[in-house]
Formats: structure tokens, sequence, C-alpha cells
């Protein structure tokens, strides 16, 4: 039995082999690549939110929520603290329009700050309204986060999740920022 059938074979579709090969080759390299992208997003991701997370921690940061959680305190029943707590709704607008341009995912951000936007978005509400009413574009992009924020919280406890916080809670929660 000789193999020469198969070599002429083979020699009459050398062309159909290395075209078939090299789309093969091609198409590895491409699913490489976007794993590899896939992987450098998601690296970048975390590392952007790592440095989001060590800003809103520091102590000069930790300063200005202490002041804004006081404020907010002393303003409760009115919702309206003012000026004191604009840094900490314009540092969530500024975490909402990473998400928004894509460089952050919503589940990011609700994992690291659901509980201060709910916390703040709530104790300033009034506030916020009369600002966005004056300025429309005044915490634009965390006004389109904050309800995707709690449809993750709802979804993943559906138990507990609360739309609105109590004052009890708002209060207990605000003192804890100092």
């Amino acid at each position: 039995m000789t193999c020469q059938p198969l070599f002429d074979l083979l020699k009459n579709h050398v062309g159909i082999i290395v075209q078939v090969i090299t789309a093969s080759a091609i198409l590895i390299t491409a699913i490489a690549t976007l794993i590899q992208a896939r992987r450098l997003k998601t690296s970048l991701q975390f590392e952007t939110l790592s440095r989001i997370v060590e800003r809103f921690e520091n102590n000069s940061y930790q300063e200005k929520r202490k002041s804004a959680a006081l404020t907010c305190l002393k303003n409760l029943k009115k919702r309206k603290p003012g000026v004191e707590v604009e840094d900490v709704l314009d540092f969530f607008d500024e975490v909402a329009f990473l998400v928004r341009s894509g460089v952050l995912t919503k589940k990011m951000v609700w994992h690291e700050f659901y509980h201060w936007v709910r916390l703040y978005w709530q104790a300033a509400g009034k506030y916020v309204i009369e600002r966005r009413l004056e300025e429309p574009a005044v915490w634009e992009d965390l006004y389109w986060l904050y309800p995707k924020l709690n449809d993750i919280e709802k979804k993943k406890y559906p138990c507990h999740y609360k739309e609105k916080l109590t004052e009890k809670d708002l209060k207990k929660f605000l003192k804890e920022e100092f």
C-alpha cells in the first residue's frame, strides 16, 4: 500500500490547506488579543477603583465627609444641608461619570459606594432637587446612576431593600461618618 494517492491529494490542495491554517492562526490570534484586552480593561478598572477608594478614605476627604455629615444631620428634617454637602455629591458625580463613560461598572460602584451614595443622596434630597431645578447639569451623572445602584441593591437583597432610609437610619449612618 502506497501513500501516493494521499500525497497527490495534499499536493493538489496545498493552497487550501495553507489558507485554512492561516485563517485558523488569525482566528486564534484575534481571540487571544480579545482576551488580553478584556483582562487589561478589568485590570485598569480595578486600578481606577482602587485609587478612587483611596481618595474617598484619605484623611482630608474624610474631613469633608465629616463636615457634610454634620451639616446633613443638623438639617435632616428639611433635607437641605446646603453647600457643605456639595463636595461629597461632586465626588459621587465624578464616579458616576466614570461609570457612564465605561471606565467603571455599575456593580463596582455599587459594591464600593452604594451605602454612602444613598446616604448623602437621601440626606440632602430636597437640596439636590432645588439645585438641579436651578442648574440641571448639577450631579447629572449621579442622578442617572443612583436609580441603577438601587436596582442592583433591590435585586441582590430583595427582602432587605429599603427604597428610603428611615430618619433613624439616616441619623445613625451620618453619625458613623464622624
